[in-house]
């Protein structure tokens, strides 16, 4: 589990390097180049406090653009409720979030981009609508903090209190952020700032880009039988794969469940309801590591509810081979129309060694 560790900064001083975002939230569409929005890197810069306003000024940006931008913030914060409306807008549009820089412009055309933004933050309030992404990106360039709240209904209140608190942890449960988000938050005062380095916000699902590598487990059955489980959060996606890897005679069976974090993603229980008949289909696999391939086959999935699930059989020395490593991955050619539901992840290997030695046996 993350280790929660305090680093505080004086809010004083953060806000008072952040003046150039004086006012209400305002929403302006960039393009760092010139081209289709989609090939320049397009975003929606979200700059300025979060007001009640913000999520309905969100709509009315999005219905000028003819392409998903991702949303870079520039925020100190703002209204609680509305930064939770605007991360929950946010996610049912199937945006992506980012905070870092430098945020660019066009200048001229064949010119140079003018820098909008060098270092971007985005504090309290804005910390719940980064969280709306589908995919959340933070960067050594940008700040993400938090700190304690107000009541979301104005009373500060013990009971008022503690509803906050459900609210918000329901909040971070369908955006599929770890709940240590809020001891963090209830941990520093309102006078100070909790920033949360890039490492941490990797351990937390803040940042879902890069998740830290599951260890490797080895249980028993019931029936005595041996198997070598791991659960990894998936890159880029609010979704876990569990792999398993069972032993059947001189094989090893690999039994692998893909399971997404459908609540409030309309666009991913979409994808999986027109999908049907491509899981029908044969789909090619590998088995890669940084020297190359190891193994390739085909497979099929099967769909139900939020979870896909596939298996295949490995001779065991491509297992002893994978236990060697510092990581492998197993990739499938899936349809790019598809690629939001792509079962494609990295593994670690940690507790894989000794798991394979008992496993093998």
């Amino acid at each position: 589990m993350p280790t929660l560790r305090l680093v505080l900064l004086s809010a004083s001083a953060v806000l008072a390097s952040s003046a150039a975002i004086d006012g209400p939230m305002h929403f302006t569409v960039h393009r760092p180049c010139y081209g289709s929005g989609i090939a320049c890197g397009a975003y929606v810069l979200a700059e300025g406090d979060i007001t009640p306003n913000s999520p309905s000024d969100l709509e009315g940006i999005m219905r000028t653009v003819n392409f998903q931008p991702t949303v870079y913030f520039n925020s100190r914060g703002g209204s609680l409720a509305a930064g939770i409306s605007l991360g929950r807008l946010i996610r049912s549009l199937g945006l992506d979030t980012f905070i870092g820089g430098p945020y660019r412009q066009a200048k001229t055309l064949g010119g140079d981009a003018d820098v909008l933004v060098d270092q971007a933050v985005c504090l309290s309030a804005c910390a719940y609508a980064f969280m709306g992404g589908r995919i959340r990106e933070l960067t050594d360039h940008g700040l993400l903090g938090v700190h304690q709240f107000r009541t979301l209904g104005g009373d500060a209140g013990e009971g008022a209190a503690q509803l906050t608190v459900a609210i918000l942890a329901e909040y971070l449960s369908e955006m599929g952020i770890d709940r240590k988000v809020l001891d963090l938050a209830s941990l520093t005062e309102p006078a100070r700032i909790t920033p949360i380095s890039l490492t941490l916000a990797r351990e937390l699902s803040l940042d879902n880009t890069d998740p830290p590598k599951s260890k490797w487990e080895l249980r028993a059955q019931t029936s005595g039988t041996l198997t070598l489980r791991t659960v990894q959060r998936q890159a880029r996606n609010d979704a876990s794969i569990v792999v398993v890897f069972l032993r059947q005679g001189q094989h090893v069976g690999i039994a692998a469940t893909l399971s997404y974090h459908l609540q409030q993603n309309p666009r991913t229980a979409k994808l999986l309801d027109e999908a049907i008949g491509v899981f029908r289909a044969p789909h090619e696999f590998r088995l890669l590591t940084d020297s190359g391939e190891l193994l390739r086959g085909t497979t099929i999935w099967s769909v139900s509810d939020a979870n896909m699930r596939t298996g295949f059989d490995i001779p065991s020395p491509i297992l002893e081979k994978l236990a060697s490593l510092d990581h492998f991955t197993i990739w499938w050619d899936w349809p790019s129309a598809l690629r939001d539901i792509n079962p494609t992840t990295e593994f670690g290997t940690t507790g894989l060694a000794n798991g394979a030695k008992a496993f093998l046996r």
